[in-house]
């Protein structure tokens, strides 16, 4: 396991003191301070805020420590030793701290008294400043107080289950000569048992719930002192560390929104953490009931499912079936969850697809952070197996693939390294074909959090118990998985996928310098420039809006969109910007946190700033039009945990509208201008080919959530409603548009496919304002067609039982040369005045 340091948050009573000076802490500061006045040998300032001690002073009241609280008070009592310390270094405790709540888990226990500055030492001449540093003043006296902490920590990070074995640490400390004995009250209901170093104590808690442990030291001179710790407990208490093995359950919701599937193809693969399963939903018979075997194939390929761990995993299946309508559903997942509905749909995309005989046929990869290729190569093995069913099955119907989010990236690759296919339509929605963004404000605080709890900054820079974060928010941001049987420890924003999906990533980025890329997004992106699909019609659907409107929330480029700062003794000060979008090197992220000290100055623990420069390679695109996505909910909720009632609500730019249709350089945001896209439309046949690679493109008329349903933020619908998911109706009449027309699509000019689908939708019937069109006759796009000028039917054939034709005119109807109605045809004509639309 990684090292884990701390990065706590109290919060303490605002004091209003103006600061004289200001220094940037560090423990050698203290360093030139005489000693002798000292009458323990640890001096707590060195380490960053004694005050975050005081609560662990052993009396029966004393405040109870979370495992943070406790690794925080010991390399506190460790870095603040004026000489050698005779306890373990932090490192060797933290290295201590459990995997998994099945295993064996360390208590910790600290007995030690030691000194800190009076808060009242600079004024009275006790302690003077120069050049930043202490030095002993020149009046006489004593500057510091002397304290005691008894402190306990549970050694683990996350929810215990209610089945644990503790074992206990040796007591710890200068004081730990003065214990004549110890004893431990697991709150378990045995009350008080021996305390002895190395014990295993195994307890049973029969409820979910908090409980306090309480640890009482009896000294040899009479009387005792307390220490405590809180912990959780859960039956359902999720595991740190896991080797995955088979599949998670990927809807919690068991209340019949997703219906369990009909059948599954299992895809295995040699290596770990690449195979897939393709779970199966049959479509319905004409006469509405359920079929029996695949015979006519929709591919949903999953997305970005970074930490394969059950209770965060979120698959495509969800997506769909949420965004799903049938009135049997529930309205909720969650009752109690008031912004929880699922969206007001007239029918839903897998319904509709279903009652057309399509089956749903869900691609989910075993580990959906792994390197992008090795699930292409699952994919790859996953169409050829459903291909290889049809055939079995006797159809000869080709495949729809469609890929949300990553899911598109993944089926892009596939398809074009595939000879044999027998794909038809591969549709990408909001996939990410130059790269996803996050904001590098976010990447960069995530990425000072990550080096705090990874031990790669220092002690005196971090001094950590500064702002009131769990240590669970961390530990959630990390998990593990065992590749090629050795076990690797990642975040959301280090998995493989996601280094390679980024367009720019912290680990690319030097601070001062134009953002970058990771190494893995050039390698892999370089390999497929301009490489797509061949022999099926490619489609993409942006979640963007297209008329280049920038996100709603965002201001103008170079100026401040977050800044947030706390106004307690310990003060955080956050600013996020986007660059300018042209001009010298400026900040970007501001990260001070500090303090007015007791003794009158201002000490800054956190000061951090993050500068660079927009080129034509590297820009902000918080603000431009494209899919939107609450970043910091993929970073693990750092900025949410800042402090009470603190709410990162913003919504960048996550799918950039010129990624998802992979624009060419130059081609400005306004789809709607630059591919034609007529009035009333969202949608249309691409006639400029070097503008964008795909056949077909969909655009929104607002930016939208990236594929996924969104948290409501609570603003006004006229502003902001991310609650509405990034599938909407009219994404749906359009994908079943697609699907039912590919092939009548692929001749036709671009405003034949605009009546196409006006009569698609309008379940076969052409009115008088909509150009007759023979071939819509033939195809069986049009069942009955108004006209209001005379119609003449030449070079037709209807053919076919399907056939069932009513033709009306205003002005006459002639059957001309070269018309054939075949016997099973049934073919109708009248007239008829035109009938409202």
């Amino acid at each position: 396991m990684k090292k884990i340091y701390t990065l706590t948050i109290t919060l303490f009573i605002a004091i209003n003191c103006m600061a004289q000076t200001t220094l940037e802490f560090n423990s050698a500061m203290f360093d030139n301070l005489t000693t002798s006045k000292l009458s323990t040998t640890i001096l707590a300032d060195k380490a960053g805020l004694p005050e975050l001690l005081f609560g662990f002073n052993g009396s029966s009241s004393c405040a109870a420590s979370g495992m943070e609280e406790f690794l925080y008070a010991y390399q506190t009592l460790y870095a603040g030793n004026i000489g050698t310390p005779t306890i373990p270094t932090p490192d060797a405790i933290f290295n201590s701290v459990g995997e998994k709540p099945t295993d064996v888990i360390p208590l910790g226990a600290l007995y030690f008294n030691y000194n800190y500055i009076d808060e009242n030492a600079l004024n009275n001449g006790l302690i003077q400043i120069i050049n930043s540093q202490f030095f002993d003043g020149p009046n006489s006296g004593n500057p510091y107080n002397q304290s005691v902490c008894v402190a306990l920590g549970t050694l683990y990070p996350d929810t215990l289950t209610q089945l644990v074995t503790f074992k206990a640490e040796p007591i710890r400390g200068n004081l730990s000569n003065n214990v004549s004995s110890a004893q431990i009250n697991f709150a378990d209901g045995a009350g008080y048992r021996t305390y002895t170093a190395n014990t295993q104590y195994g307890i049973n808690y029969s409820t979910d719930g908090d409980y306090t442990i309480t640890l009482k030291l009896n000294l040899t001179g009479g009387g005792s002192v307390y220490a405590k710790s809180l912990i959780h407990v859960s039956a359902s208490a999720p595991l740190k560390s896991v080797a995955i093995g088979g599949f998670p359950s990927d809807y919690p919701c068991n209340n019949g929104i997703v219906p369990a599937y009909n059948n599954t193809i299992s895809i295995t693969r040699t290596g770990s953490m690449n195979d897939g399963l393709v779970k199966i939903w049959y479509g319905n018979n004409p006469n509405g009931t359920p079929k029996t075997q695949l015979t006519k194939p929709v591919v949903i390929v999953d997305g970005f499912d970074p930490i394969p761990l059950e209770s965060v995993d979120r698959s495509a299946e969800e997506i769909y079936f949420e965004t799903n309508f049938s009135d049997t559903y529930p309205n909720s997942c969650t009752e109690d969850i008031l912004n929880e509905d699922r969206m007001d749909i007239s029918e839903g995309l897998i319904d509709r697809l279903k009652n057309l005989g399509y089956d749903i046929c869900i691609v989910d990869f075993e580990w959906g952070g792994n390197d992008i290729m090795e699930n292409v190569a699952t994919l790859k093995l996953a169409i050829g197996q459903i291909n290889t069913r049809l055939s079995n099955n006797g159809s000869s119907e080709k495949l729809i693939v469609m890929g949300p989010s990553m899911g598109a990236l993944i089926s892009r690759i596939a398809i074009s390294e595939m000879t044999n296919h027998n794909t038809r339509i591969y549709i990408s929605f909001d996939g990410p074909q130059q790269g996803a963004y996050i904001p590098m404000p976010l990447q960069e605080l995530y990425s000072y959090m990550f080096g705090v709890i990874n031990k790669t900054i220092t002690i005196s820079e971090a001094v950590f118990a500064l702002l009131n974060m769990p240590m669970k928010t961390f530990s959630a941001m990390l998990f593990q998985v065992t590749l090629n049987g050795v076990v690797r420890e990642y975040s959301p924003l280090d998995c493989p996928a996601a280094k390679q999906m980024l367009m720019y990533h912290y680990l690319g980025t030097s601070n001062d310098q134009p953002f970058a890329p990771h190494s893995d997004h050039t390698t892999l992106y370089n390999s497929i420039a301009g490489v797509y699909p061949s022999n099926c019609m490619n489609v993409a659907i942006s979640c963007g809006d297209g008329h280049g409107n920038s996100q709603l929330g965002f201001p103008s480029a170079g100026t401040d969109y977050l800044g947030y700062s706390t106004s307690s003794k310990i003060k955080t000060d956050i600013e996020f910007k986007e660059l300018p979008t042209s001009g010298s090197l400026s900040p970007f992220m501001k990260l001070n946190v500090w303090q007015n000290a007791l003794f009158g100055i201002r000490l800054n623990y956190i000061n951090k700033e993050y500068k660079s420069y927009t080129t034509s390679s590297s820009k902000s695109y918080e603000q431009l039009p494209g899919g939107n996505f609450n970043g910091n909910y993929m970073l693990g909720s750092i900025l949410d945990n800042l402090s009470t009632g603190f709410d990162y609500d913003k919504y960048e730019c996550f799918m950039p509208l010129s990624t998802a249709l992979d624009l060419s350089s130059g081609v400005s945001s306004n789809i709607f201008s630059e591919f034609s896209i007529p009035s009333g439309r969202n949608f249309t046949k691409n006639i400029y080919p070097s503008k964008s690679p795909f056949d077909m493109l969909y655009v929104c008329n607002e930016n939208k959530y990236h594929v996924l349903r969104g948290p409501n933020p609570n603003v006004d619908d006229n502003t902001l409603n991310s609650s509405i998911p990034g599938l909407t109706q009219d994404m749906a009449d359009f994908v079943v548009f697609l699907v039912e027309n590919s092939e009548n699509i692929e001749g036709a000019t671009q405003s034949e496919v605009y009546n196409m689908y006006d009569i698609f939708l309008n379940n076969g019937i052409q009115y008088c304002s909509q150009p007759f069109n023979v071939n819509l006759l033939e195809n069986g796009t049009v069942k009955k067609s108004y006209n209001s000028s005379a119609v003449t039917l030449s070079n037709a054939t209807l053919s076919g039982n399907d056939i069932d034709v009513e033709l009306y005119s205003t002005q006459g109807i002639t059957i001309g040369e070269n018309t054939t109605i075949d016997i099973g045809a049934s073919f109708y004509f009248d007239y008829s005045e035109c009938p409202s639309e």
